[in-house]
């Protein structure tokens, strides 16, 4: 007899319409955009995709309650696609968009970064973090696809809901970060001290710079808040363990 599909459940997104979720789609496309839909098409999350054009734009807290970044590097997302492009794709979210987002998050928004784009965030929003591993060799750090150990705060309601034994996140070329201001920034998972090693699988060079660092954050500005995610939490839609600290991101 044919056997009914699990339905997957994301607390309190799915089939949430009166959330208004928005990811960001860039004309300089991202891979990590396009799992990010898919993971959210499974869950049936509603969202809509936006464009540089529509944060250039402003306005954003009329639309939307959380705007999604998936993972891409910061001058990727600022300045849009290189090459022979229609005008009207050139120019990247740029400085317009930036003091959009900005503004979205003073008036209440939630901004969620993932990955590479935390390193816009905090250049975007003049953010108190620091990306400790910006600038460093390859010779001196090097994690090309990793899981890597990391303690969370339980404590923190962006962790509610995680069940894995293991308490591991993805790593891949990701940022690792320091707070500048404790008043504002909360560390919601952090890599453990450098007595001991967080590799679980795959290759890690230069573990020590890593102690205690944070792995994700969730920053106040205004009346709203930026999360940052120094990893993929929804890597290939293969990181199931990690998919609770998303959704705990968007909810209200």
């Amino acid at each position: 007899a044919p056997v009914a599909a699990t339905p997957w459940i994301a607390s309190c997104v799915t089939n949430n319409k009166a959330r208004r979720i928005a990811i960001f789609a860039n004309a300089s496309p991202s891979m990590d955009e396009g799992w990010t839909r898919w993971v959210f098409d499974q869950y049936k999350i509603p969202f809509t995709t936006i464009h540089a054009k529509d944060i250039r734009a402003g306005n954003l807290n009329s639309r939307f309650d959380a705007i999604i970044i998936p993972d891409q590097q910061s001058r990727a997302i600022a300045n849009g696609p290189n090459g022979h492009y229609p005008d009207s794709l050139k120019g990247g979210v740029g400085a317009p968009g930036a003091e959009a987002l900005g503004a979205f998050v003073d008036q209440g928004g939630t901004l969620v970064a993932f990955n590479d784009a935390s390193n816009y965030a905090i250049e975007a929003l003049s953010l108190p973090v620091e990306n400790v591993l910006a600038g460093v060799s390859s010779s001196d750090f090097y994690a090309p696809g990793s899981i890597l150990r990391v303690v969370l705060d339980r404590s923190n309601p962006l962790t509610a809901g995680y069940t894995a034994p293991e308490q591991a996140v993805w790593f891949e070329g990701s940022p690792a970060f320091t707070v500048r201001d404790s008043t504002r920034v909360s560390v919601v998972a952090r890599y453990p001290d450098a007595s001991m090693n967080p590799l679980i699988s795959g290759w890690l060079l230069g573990a020590p710079i890593l102690a205690k660092k944070a792995a994700m954050v969730d920053v106040k500005r205004g009346k709203g808040h930026v999360v940052l995610f120094g990893f993929r939490p929804q890597y290939r839609a293969q990181s199931m363990a990690t998919y609770p600290l998303l959704w705990n991101a968007l909810r209200e």
